[in-house]
């Protein structure tokens, strides 16, 4: 992991009409030297549309994820209607063109 270093230089004048300025620039210093810096994690804003996209990704993933798991159910059941395949291929396509568009409005 990288790490970096923050220095702080203070320009300070031995002269005695500027002690006060070196005073205060010092207690600045001081109280500089205890913050503890946290890197921010990256991250890319996302326009309202990507945001919208990527939540309806996500809910139509689920959706299909729900659809194959009741599939299954229904298949070691017995109940071999055959229906069900259907709209899981159906929302595998419609699962990949969102993917398509969404991919489309990132570049």
């Amino acid at each position: 992991m990288l790490q970096a270093r923050t220095y702080l230089f203070c320009a300070v004048r031995p002269e005695v009409t500027y002690h006060n300025y070196t005073f205060s620039t010092l207690g600045f210093a001081k109280n500089a030297s205890v913050i503890k810096l946290q890197p921010k994690k990256a991250s890319t804003a996302a326009s309202p549309a990507e945001r919208k996209l990527m939540a309806e990704l996500d809910e139509m993933k689920n959706l299909v994820s729900m659809l194959k798991a009741e599939n299954e159910k229904m298949a070691k059941a017995g109940g071999g209607s055959g229906g069900g395949s259907e709209q899981v291929d159906k929302l595998s396509e419609l699962l990949a063109m969102k993917q398509k568009q969404l991919e489309s409005t990132m570049t």
